[in-house]
């Protein structure tokens, strides 16, 4: 992240959030690896979005990952919470990705 100030928040407002049960510390796997590397992330589970031109995304999980921890996540990565992992199917396209997060639609 270029903007110091929005990486100190993103670091505030995570643990703030995960002290809530709002946030997630997870592991995340790069595709071919046995690495796991800590990552902070959010869970949205059952997740259904209208797009503007009569889209209709039906539930689904997306996780979203801080790209201070992992600057560029892979599509077919995981990241395990606790007992479930979620593998990375796609970038979630119906959502803005920011600068510090990285959204995927995601199985378990």
């Amino acid at each position: 992240m270029t903007n110091s100030f929005f990486a100190d928040f993103d670091t505030l407002a995570h643990a703030v959030f995960v002290d809530a049960g709002l946030a997630e510390n997870g592991l995340y796997r790069a595709p071919g690896s046995n690495t796991d590397v800590p990552c902070r992330c959010y869970v949205n589970r059952d997740m259904q979005s209208m797009g503007l031109d009569g889209q209709v995304f039906g539930p689904r999980t997306i996780v979203q990952i801080l790209r201070a921890d992992i600057p560029s996540p892979r599509t077919g990565a995981t990241v395990t919470i606790g007992a479930e992992v979620f593998t990375l199917d796609a970038p979630d396209l119906s959502r803005q990705n920011d600068e510090g997060l990285a959204s995927f639609e995601v199985t378990t």
